[in-house]
């Protein structure tokens, strides 16, 4: 298995994890080592706004994908409340890699959507 060196770039951290599930499943031994693990990112009302209209979903859709409710995205959205640490790293990874996002489950969005 190759090391990953993570740097702030969440795609490595995701082929990094992705290793270590293959290597479990195959039964080797994983190595310890130490993770850079950037600061969480501020996320403004305007940025929230354009990571779901990237992703062309409502804010209901985008709450679900996101695992929270839509009065918390419009209270994001509309600068009343910010995100937490654990919702800005699904932020993050929602706009750097928003096919992640998009994978989660797909009947959601078609479902949500649709009405």
């Amino acid at each position: 298995m190759r090391r990953a060196r993570v740097n702030n770039d969440m795609s490595e951290v995701l082929v990094a994890a992705e290793e270590g599930l293959q290597a479990l499943r195959s039964g080797k031994k994983l190595k310890r080592g130490l993770l850079e693990i950037p600061d969480r990112p501020g996320f403004t009302p305007q940025r929230i706004t354009q990571i779901r209209n990237r992703l062309g979903v409502s804010q209901t859709t985008f709450a679900h994908l996101l695992g929270t409710s839509p009065s918390r995205v419009r209270a994001w959205e509309h600068g009343m409340q910010t995100p937490s640490g654990l919702a800005s790293r699904i932020l993050e990874i929602a706009e750097r890699e928003p096919e992640v996002l998009m994978r989660t489950d797909r009947r959601v969005v078609g479902l949500l959507d649709s009405k």
